[in-house]
């Protein structure tokens, strides 16, 4: 069965590209007996036009299906690196009883640059990845945190930069700061609303809204006129590393607002425009989101009491 539905998928390929190779050779045995046409009838001519349009329209047709399996193509190609990250969160998950910080932070690196690598060969740039982890700006008891309302609790978020590909950290530094999450775009829309699976934007430049603590510290990196976009990024999509739940859901455990349990988020962004597309994008990040947020919950059970955080 499998078989057969390869050998469709690949007649169904190869049927536009050699429809428009036999097509091509007709128009040109054509125009090779050109000189004929003053001799034509105008039927003949009408009929070589015609040919030069079928021609046109094939080859229109085979530019444009070579465009729609080029990303899915790619897809393929970056299931490697999709397995590297599998394989490497398995391995932290098996350790984590006893991994120090230093080796997570590693593994999590690991994970990143290769969750980048597999964004570079999709979109055919030089993609960046990092990971940000929530935690509060002030010390307060988890039972009177859970009693505030949303947007209260926002007010206390911070979102540090917890590690980054290795190529973004060879390009920018190690940039450990933290950010206030109630002044940060997508890290204060995914907190607010459970609803939202993630932050997408392909054109930053123009995004007016946008809003990032780190603005003054890029202008000043890329020496930035004030006004001018300073970051160097101008597509980004961010996941955010959660579980949501029902509020009577009765395993509910301690996470930040009623219907979910938010450590994070991860973070993609591209130097260029327009390429990150929603459709077949947003799944495969959502699934790296999904995995980093088991062995992320599990370190933290282990390193960590809940009561010692918000």
């Amino acid at each position: 069965m499998r078989k057969a539905e390869s050998l469709i998928v690949k007649g169904r390929r190869s049927f536009i590209p050699i429809l428009t190779i036999i097509a091509s050779i007709a128009t040109i045995s054509t125009f090779l007996n050109a000189h004929k046409i003053i001799h034509q009838t105008a039927a003949e001519i009408v009929y070589l036009i015609a040919m030069l349009v079928f021609v046109a329209i094939l080859f229109i047709t085979m530019v444009y299906q070579e465009w729609r399996y080029a990303r899915k193509s790619a897809f393929a190609e970056s299931m490697a690196n999709i397995h590297t990250i599998m394989h490497c969160l398995r391995d932290c998950y098996y350790e984590i009883e006893n991994i120090s910080h230093e080796d997570f932070k590693t593994y999590l690196v690991i994970c990143l640059t290769a969750f980048a690598k597999s964004f570079s060969l999709i979109t055919h740039t030089n993609c960046m990845a990092s990971l940000k982890v929530l935690n509060c700006m002030a010390d307060i008891k988890s039972e009177d945190f859970n009693r505030k309302t949303m947007k209260d609790k926002v007010e206390y978020m911070n979102a540090e930069t917890y590690c980054q590909d290795s190529e973004t950290t060879k390009l920018l530094g190690e940039v450990m700061e933290k950010q206030p999450v109630l002044h940060n775009s997508p890290l204060n829309r995914l907190f607010m609303d459970h609803n939202k699976s993630c932050w997408f934007d392909n054109d930053l430049p123009k995004n007016r809204t946008y809003e990032n603590t780190k603005m003054e510290y890029y202008r000043r990196k890329f020496d930035k006129k004030r006004g001018e976009y300073p970051f160097p990024y101008k597509s980004m999509i961010v996941w955010p590393i959660r579980r949501v739940y029902e509020s009577s859901s009765n395993d509910k455990e301690n996470g930040f607002h009623e219907h979910q349990d938010i450590l994070g988020y991860l973070s993609l962004t591209s130097p260029s425009r327009g390429v990150f597309e929603h459709r077949y994008d947003f799944d495969l990040g959502a699934a790296v989101a999904d995995a980093l947020f088991i062995v992320m919950k599990e370190y933290h059970r282990i390193k960590f009491s809940i009561k010692d955080n918000c």
